[in-house]
């Protein structure tokens, strides 16, 4: 038997249709022809994967290869949940991504799940769509977010809706026939109250996060994707929110925004101009955001001071 060589991700499954066996595998991984990347799941060596989610959706991917049916057959399964959302392209923060999730179509009610799978009946009228790449359907937009409102905590469910509703992939009308569909089933009502919540002027997780926290901690309601423009008509500036009974902006900053020099450049010039028009400035970041406490005194503080002690402030993280 030749050496086993692999120039894409592939599963055991697909080595062993190639001819080789569990023994010619475990000696490709100790010479390191190949990597493991997850159970049953292999890649070339050295391949590299930036984040726990893009790791995430290549599993995804290739188990959808392990559960698509023969050629010619029905396909009774979608990816679903989690793994809709992955390769949908929608933020899997907060979201546990130890399993590939699908819907199963045929099969009598309830979940079967492994150490890697869990397949969940679904009984609704089917609504899937195709994504490139990828060998089995999956669920749409709205029932991916609403699935994952059914069955997660408030903030990543919320995150998810906001860039679904953000990219265009539905729309809030589609959500809500959605819940129509998802009436009496476990989880129903919190999804209706997390899709009340989501909203499309978001423009990352960090932004979908700090709303929830303003909103949990009970602070005065920003403005979303304020414009400020000159007597011409012209922008100025698009803040994350705004508080236009404090003269107050919030501007809610991940790190890798300002490791390009010259984005810190125009950023600093966007908030000279934004001080011109008598705005105060106020930044927090992922390790703001996680101590409440803090983030809660620091955004009231800035609140209540008058409006001439301050020309903006930076919150470090």
């Amino acid at each position: 038997m030749t050496q086993l060589e692999i120039d894409e991700n592939c599963t055991r499954r697909e080595l062993l249709d190639r001819g080789y066996d569990d023994s010619a595998i475990w000696r490709a991984l100790g010479r390191g022809d190949i990597d493991r990347i997850g159970p049953g799941l292999y890649a070339p060596p050295h391949a590299t994967l930036p984040s726990r989610e893009a790791l995430y959706v290549e599993r995804v991917k290739l188990w959808a290869r392990k559960l698509a049916p023969p050629p010619l057959r029905p396909v009774d399964r979608a990816l679903a949940d989690v793994s809709a959302a992955a390769v949908l392209g929608l933020p899997l923060w907060g979201l546990p991504t130890q399993r590939v999730v699908a819907s199963d179509f045929t099969r009598p009610p309830g979940t079967r799940q492994s150490r890697v799978v869990r397949l969940v009946t679904d009984r609704r009228l089917r609504d899937t769509v195709t994504v490139g790449g990828v060998a089995l359907p999956v669920t749409a937009p709205a029932r991916t977010v609403v699935d994952i409102a059914r069955r997660y905590a408030k903030t990543p469910a919320v995150a998810v809706g906001d860039a679904a509703l953000f990219t265009r992939l539905c729309t809030v009308d589609d959500l809500h026939r959605e819940l129509d569909l998802a009436k009496g089933m476990t989880g129903a009502g919190r999804a209706r109250e997390f899709v009340g919540l989501m909203d499309g002027r978001a423009e990352s997780v960090l932004e979908s996060r700090s709303r929830i926290e303003m909103r949990e901690l009970q602070l005065p309601t920003p403005t979303l994707q304020h414009e400020f423009l000159t007597a011409a008509g012209t922008c100025v500036a698009r803040v994350d929110f705004y508080w236009p009974e404090f003269r107050l902006v919030g501007e809610a900053d991940g790190t890798v925004k300002y490791q390009d020099p010259s984005v810190l450049r125009r950023e600093k010039e966007r908030t000279d101009r934004l001080h011109e028009l008598g705005l105060r400035v106020v930044r927090w970041g992922w390790a703001t955001l996680n101590d409440r406490e803090a983030f809660a005194q620091r955004l009231l503080a800035m609140m209540n001071a008058p409006s001439t002690s301050f020309t903006g402030t930076h919150l470090a993280g």
